[in-house]
């Protein structure tokens, strides 16, 4: 029922519907934010449709898909699902659809709710959470959870701008879960370094600038030597099938990585 501009009340009497379908395995309830789930503080009806639609997680057991990709499920909105949600102790969905979720960039807060309700899913085998701007710190809330998971097959995080410094945080996923078999990095800009981005809050910026100070101090990996281990993480799995890394500047980590020189047709040395 995607992409009907259903309102919260059309939405619960749905629901109602749906928690009596014991069989029901796809559910598809996305891009309905025209009056569903806008970015607002819900009122009552809101409120009773996200209590509704947690009952149908917790009541059709043998559901696998679940889309709920752009219907504004942020800030406030998605508070108040994840204190719905907290009622569900476990979640038969194996593949997450949520592309989209709000008009703007996710916070760090976001993503750790967001990150909880992926920890609900333990049998979870796709993720496609693209299109979020996740950040390196939204990625790295929710890499947590695919971890534990070990079931990951395939997993789409295409434009979230997460730069090199998620790479750690994909290797980690790549080595935790063997049967990867389908990975979609498109522009995540894990070619380039982190970048203070729109939706932060003055507080996270502060921490992003401390975190970026540490970095340095430490000697923590830049994108020329943690991509090369990415590369391997990626070639250490067995099944995977599908990679694709479209649009990530890796053709920067080259120049920063060769820094001899070499002489050109003309005698004149150049920089590579």
């Amino acid at each position: 029922i995607s992409a009907n501009g259903l309102d919260a009340k059309a939405m619960k009497s749905f629901f109602d519907e749906a928690k009596k379908m014991a069989n029901l395995r796809h559910l598809d309830i996305g891009f309905n934010t025209v009056a569903f789930f806008k970015n607002h503080q819900p009122g009552q009806s809101e409120e009773a449709t996200l209590a509704s639609l947690s009952a149908v997680l917790a009541a059709c057991k043998q559901l696998s898909l679940l889309n709920i990709s752009g219907i504004g499920l942020a800030n406030v909105c998605l508070t108040k699902f994840m204190k719905e949600f907290s009622k569900v102790k476990q979640v038969s969905v194996t593949h997450l659809v949520m592309r989209s979720l709000n008009h703007r960039m996710l916070t760090t807060s976001d993503c750790v709710q967001l990150a909880d309700i992926i920890g609900r899913m333990p049998f979870l085998s796709t993720l496609d959470a693209s299109c979020n701007n996740l950040g390196e710190r939204g990625f790295s809330r929710i890499s947590d959870a695919l971890v534990k998971g070990q079931c990951l097959q395939q997993l789409l995080v295409a434009n979230n701008n997460l730069t090199s410094r998620a790479n750690v945080s994909l290797c980690r996923v790549l080595s935790s879960n063997s049967s990867m078999s389908h990975i979609d990095l498109r522009d995540c800009k894990i070619g380039s370094g982190s970048k203070r981005v729109a939706n932060m809050t003055e507080e996270e910026a502060e921490e992003e600038e401390e975190e970026e100070i540490a970095d340095e101090s430490s000697g923590t990996e830049d994108s020329a030597e943690s991509f090369p281990k990415l590369c391997q993480a990626i070639a250490d799995c067995y099944w995977m099938r599908t990679v694709n890394l479209g649009g990530n500047f890796i053709n920067k980590l080259k120049r920063k990585r060769r820094k001899k020189s070499q002489m050109n047709h003309q005698g004149q040395k150049i920089r590579l």
